[in-house]
């Protein structure tokens, strides 16, 4: 794995914590852009955007390099995944809150602070994950967290 180092955050606000968004990718450039350009528009103040590139062979690479300068990129020289991916990128995370997130999502711009709220004033509540639109039609869900969501037996996860 070749790593960047150093902290690529886009703002700081002393008050309020860090949070690391890890994106593992593999290919794909196009949906990784429009993923960056909207997390690019959010209002969290205190943001560090962790991509890990699982060796992709498109020019991935390159676009992030030369368009995303707030953009830490992790490079790795074979494919671990989305979960190797993960765990790649928050071995370089410096945020009190990591968020994983899919390369093929849009944000909206106040996303971070509701889940944060959720987190900071409930001490008991470790996990939390946004409502998840439809890619197609915003007027759709695919998942809503836990109201939408359970777990079997086997600790599996599947929707409602």
């Amino acid at each position: 794995m070749v790593g960047t180092f150093g902290r690529n955050i886009i703002t700081t606000e002393p008050d309020s914590p860090l949070v690391s968004v890890i994106i593992p990718h593999f290919n794909g450039v196009e949906i990784l852009t429009e993923c960056l350009n909207s997390l690019q528009k959010s209002t969290w103040n205190n943001l560090e955007i962790i991509v890990v590139d699982n060796a992709s062979t498109d020019n991935s690479v390159s676009v992030i390099q030369d368009n995303y300068p707030d953009v830490r990129l992790v490079e790795c020289i074979k494919n671990l995944g989305y979960a190797g991916g993960c765990n790649a990128g928050s071995s370089f995370a410096f945020g009190e809150y990591i968020i994983f997130l899919n390369n093929d999502t849009i944000q909206e711009t106040n996303w971070i602070e509701p889940m944060l709220q959720v987190l900071e004033s409930n001490p008991e509540v470790s996990a939390a994950q946004p409502k998840i639109k439809n890619y197609y039609d915003r007027k759709k869900f695919d998942y809503a967290g836990g109201c939408g969501g359970e777990m079997d037996i086997l600790g599996f996860p599947y929707t409602r």
